[in-house]
């Protein structure tokens, strides 16, 4: 996962007789999810005129879904969807750390300088922050909801993730008998099989065709599915999700939840392979 840097969008070396040229080689890099690292030398100066600060002005480019807008706005500014926020920055300052915004999103940012007679050419750039490191969680609240004597309903809590991270994750369902492993040896890692889940399984799953009487163990959790068809609609969000997969076909496991056990009820049915359904 990456920030993606950008230089800066050329603008004219406009000169009049009493404003500063835009600032020169203005850039900006994402150096965490939340913060964006601005780099910039001064301006050429009007001859006889002070450089007394500069103002830098920034706005998140709005995230449509569903028809209407993301707040993509600075967390600490408070601020709405697409709405610019201006700061003051000292005269001495080319390097500035513009904080408290959000993840995975589509900054605008320019920068002019100010003399006395007023605002000089803005430099304009544009910049995505990162997002956040594919740290999948562990399944919580998996727990059994109704069990006849060939189905199992397994329910579980909506996973919290990040924006982009949660647009493709899935979940695997692994599955063991218990009678034919000890208790102190079944484990994931030799389970009897696993059923692969998509995103849009959340947040319940019925086992069929179990065999009656019959101990199981079973284990969730979320695995990365970047193929997966139900992806994000964004044009934008789809370059950031290529940017930071290291391989379209990179499989990313997340730890297993606490196992789940029980017993299938007692009936004479015959034995079947299991199967399941939402």
């Amino acid at each position: 996962m990456f920030g993606l840097f950008f230089d800066c969008l050329l603008s004219p070396r406009i000169r009049s007789a009493a404003v500063p040229s835009a600032p020169l080689n203005f850039r900006g890099i994402s150096t965490d999810p939340t913060t964006i690292q601005l780099l910039w030398t001064a301006p050429d100066m009007p001859e006889g005129r002070a450089l007394l600060g500069y103002q830098l002005r920034y706005r998140a480019r709005p995230q449509t879904q569903g028809g209407t807008e993301r707040d993509t706005g600075s967390g600490s500014a408070g601020s709405i969807a697409g709405s610019t926020q201006t700061i003051s920055i000292g005269p001495e300052v080319t390097d500035y750390y513009l904080k408290g915004l959000e993840p995975s999103t589509h900054y605008y940012v320019s920068l002019a300088g100010r003399t006395a007679n007023g605002k000089g050419v803005a430099a304009q750039i544009e910049v995505i922050t990162k997002d956040y490191l594919f740290n999948l969680p562990s399944p919580k609240g998996v727990h059994l909801r109704t069990l006849t004597s060939n189905s199992a309903k397994l329910c579980w809590e909506p996973p919290e993730l990040p924006r982009l991270v949660g647009s493709v994750v899935g979940y695997e369902l692994l599955f063991g008998l218990a009678e034919q492993n000890s208790l102190g040896d079944l484990s994931p890692a030799n389970a009897t099989g696993v059923i692969p889940l998509p995103q849009s399984i959340c947040c319940c799953f019925t086992m069929l065709h179990l065999t009656p009487a019959t101990d199981y163990r079973v284990w969730l959790r979320l695995t990365l599915q970047p193929n997966q068809q139900h992806g994000p609609d964004n044009g934008s969000d789809r370059e950031s999700i290529r940017a930071w997969m290291t391989s379209a076909s990179e499989r990313i496991l997340g730890p297993v939840s606490e196992p789940q056990a029980f017993r299938t009820l007692t009936t004479s049915s015959s034995k079947s392979s299991m199967h399941g359904k939402v």
